[in-house]
């Protein structure tokens, strides 16, 4: 084990970390999830969560997930955040 400080250690062998899961909510965090990737990431699981159905096909996250299909019709939220509160509940299962 690595020593961090007084209570915490870290595993020395790779397999034995913990998953990661990187989640990028919107446009600003799909953009976020693709400069991760640009950078280097190849551990992790991406899931990149939004209403715009063309930004979450852009995206180079792994798993997507589309937000208010009824609410928004695919579109993105514009920034409302009412908008993205009732496509959130609409598809709270699928958040999940």
């Amino acid at each position: 084990m690595i020593q961090l400080g007084h209570n915490y250690t870290l595993p020395e062998r790779e397999e034995e970390i913990i998953p990661i899961k990187v989640v990028g909510i919107g446009g600003a965090g799909s953009n976020a999830l693709d400069r991760v990737v640009l950078d280097g990431m190849e551990k992790g699981d991406l899931i990149a969560i939004n209403t715009d159905v063309q930004s979450l096909a852009s995206s180079v996250a792994a798993r997507k997930v589309q937000l208010g299909r009824s609410v928004t019709r695919g579109l993105g939220a514009g920034g409302d955040p009412e908008l993205g509160y009732q496509a959130a509940v609409e598809s709270a299962d699928e958040i999940r």
